[in-house]
């Protein structure tokens, strides 16, 4: 069974539920840095690096799912191949452990306070995250995008209304800045939920949890590891970017430092967003094009790169006075909100690029594009430079030397190909 011709009508409905999900991720930045003193903000914007950057790992079992259930489905109706759910709950549990084992030797840096709090949202966040990407990857992989639409727009509107709750607590005297910050982090995680939900109350999510394909445990396992792998390298200059950020900046101001983190998130979101919601739906179509996956690359990379130059104008513009409404205590540069529009682009390009890889089955290429991009951006944190301008360039020289090696080893690679 191959999936279903992406219509226009599910591509509307993905960015839709993208929308909500940038909407989201922009309010409860903007209600925590209102609500919170800018060192709490720091703390909870390094939490919400790290919670991602898990999932981030994690999403490359979404990115597996939907590549098998696409190209290698069990037969329907039967027990044959491995279940989809089932595989990813073990590796979940597994990380979870993992996670719970290691956190004396990344926590305290990282999660200052309320060290074991913070830890265990985010274990129970990681184990059940990995089922909800298994749901999602089957999704996605039938060609199923309402329901897809609908997890993603879901888990979005949820953890915006549990963050909003708890911003009003504070403002309201109900809690103090500290319990406020701990709340904060427990809304942040329990849209991981959702996938609950969909799989007990409508039937695209049961058919997703009962879904199979025709692999082994063992072949289906050592994919989603390998995918998973590839997705740490991906992690690490996304979405646990700021983590790095924050180590790099011990001694400098809080304020600044939790401004520079906002403007981040907030440059990089509108591009990203969108962009890893149709990940799937671009897994099945370079899937259906791995014979010349550079063709098929090269219009969608440029459209994304006339969007990211037209944002960082609008960002130039509008960003300082929008960041002063949210907290007068943070500033920031017109040039500083540009640069980092433009890198948010150029991780974008890189994310496409290492998704054509991973869709022809190049791993290895992907890893290798990631690892390059992810070492340098985090080398560069660490040059004597100001803040900002070392954050800018360490976005821009570290993507797109990895979306240099993308495009190089795919050429060879279907080069080699297409000469057999």
């Amino acid at each position: 069974m191959t999936a279903p011709a992406v219509q226009r009508s599910d591509t509307r409905r993905i960015l839709l539920a993208s929308l909500l999900a940038a909407v989201s991720s922009f309010a409860i930045m903007a209600l925590a840095a209102r609500a919170l003193p800018p060192e709490a903000n720091r703390q909870f914007l390094v939490f919400w690096a790290v919670l991602f950057g898990v999932f981030g790992v994690l999403s490359g079992i979404q990115h597996e799912t939907t590549r098998a259930v696409s190209a290698a489905p069990a037969p329907l109706g039967g027990r044959a191949g491995t279940g989809v759910l089932g595989s990813a709950a073990g590796i979940g549990a597994a990380a979870a452990v993992l996670l719970a084992a290691t956190a004396p030797l990344w926590a305290p840096g990282r999660l200052p306070s309320g060290t074991v709090g913070a830890v265990a949202v985010v274990v129970v966040a990681a184990g059940l995250y990995a089922c909800h990407t298994a749901v999602a990857g089957t999704l996605a992989g039938r060609g199923r995008w309402r329901p897809y639409a609908d997890l993603m727009g879901s888990e979005a509107i949820l953890r915006l209304l549990a963050c909003a709750l708890v911003v009003l607590a504070i403002v309201l005297g109900a809690v103090g800045a500290g319990t406020g910050l701990a709340l904060l982090q427990l809304a942040a995680a329990c849209a991981v939920l959702v996938w609950v939900v969909m799989v007990l109350a409508t039937r695209a999510g049961r058919a997703a949890a009962r879904a199979r394909v025709a692999l082994t445990g063992r072949e289906l396992l050592g994919r989603r590891l390998g995918a998973m792998l590839t997705a740490a390298c991906s992690a690490v200059l996304v979405t646990a970017y700021p983590t790095f950020i924050d180590a790099s900046a011990r001694g400098e101001d809080a304020a600044a430092v939790a401004a520079l983190l906002f403007m981040l998130s907030l440059t990089r979101a509108p591009i990203m967003i969108p962009l890893q919601a149709l990940q799937g739906m671009a897994i099945t179509a370079f899937v259906a094009h791995r014979d010349r996956p550079l063709q098929a690359l090269a219009p969608v990379m440029a459209r994304i790169a006339l969007l990211a130059a037209g944002a960082a104008v609008l960002a130039a513009l509008l960003g300082p006075p929008a960041l002063r409404l949210v907290n007068p205590l943070y500033d920031s540069h017109p040039l500083t909100w540009a640069g980092l529009t433009l890198a948010g682009g150029t991780v974008a390009l890189l994310t496409l690029s290492g998704t054509a890889a991973l869709a022809v089955d190049r791993h290895r290429d992907y890893a290798a594009g990631w690892l390059l991009a992810s070492a340098v951006g985090v080398a560069v944190l660490w040059v004597p430079l100001g803040l900002e301008l070392r954050v800018v360039l360490a976005l821009l020289l570290g993507p797109m030397l990895g979306i240099a090696a993308h495009l190089l080893l795919l050429r060879r690679a279907t080069g080699a190909e297409g000469a057999r």
